[in-house]
């Protein structure tokens, strides 16, 4: 653990969430995902199923303040080293994710705020309405091959997600290397229980899991 990026938990997929997602939505996920390179983010089935995952993931959240947000499927080929490196839209504090899907773990690597941000509208990886952005100019140049890996900031913190669950920080860049299985990550945007506001909940997760003496 670290109380700063990443909050590893047992919270596992109910069995019949998990049985559902792998006869409808495995394989679909695969192939959707199969031409691309970068990470792909994917509405979750609408169904019964779905439901009861998000019911879990509420009484879960409420005793720290917080609920769920938006939930979808995280999806990435074998091998792959995203260059999707990103901040979540709006700046999202927190996601809860859960790894049990994945045929083999992975890394997330975090990156400094070099102060160089700037924010951008861009189409919804979801359809829909465009979605306020925060990019980088050498995430940008990466993208565009105007600069190699070697030529990028080095991450200030990486991680295995070798765990069923985990809390993320996700308002620092940050981006994914997977190992020889295919990813799926099954995650969701973690709000205040109140407002719905996406600032301050990583606070309430570090201070709920980290309590001070």
């Amino acid at each position: 653990m670290h109380p700063d990026f990443f909050i590893p938990l047992n919270l596992t997929l109910p069995d019949k969430v998990k049985s559902f997602f792998k006869q409808v939505y495995v394989d679909e996920l695969k192939s959707k995902q199969s031409q691309r390179r970068q990470l792909g983010l994917f509405p979750l089935p609408d169904s019964v199923e779905a439901v009861e995952l998000k019911n879990l993931v509420d009484n879960f959240l409420e005793p720290i303040g917080l609920k769920s947000g938006a939930f979808g499927a995280f999806a990435l080929n074998k091998s792959t080293r995203d260059n999707n490196i990103h901040v979540d839209a709006m700046r999202l504090n927190t996601r809860l994710s859960f790894y049990e899907l994945a045929e083999t773990s992975g890394s997330i690597n975090w990156y400094a705020d070099d102060g160089t941000g700037y924010e951008d509208w861009r189409p919804s990886y979801l359809g829909g309405k465009p979605i306020l952005d925060y990019r980088y100019p050498w995430v940008d140049e990466l993208q565009a091959g105007k600069r190699t890996w070697a030529q990028c900031p080095q991450p200030v913190y990486s991680v295995t997600t070798d765990v069923p669950s985990a809390f993320i920080m996700t308002a620092l860049p940050h981006n994914v290397v997977q190992g020889s299985g295919f990813r799926i990550t099954v995650s969701c945007q973690v709000v205040d229980i109140g407002t719905g506001s996406v600032e301050n909940t990583w606070q309430k997760v570090k201070d709920y899991f980290t309590p001070t003496e």
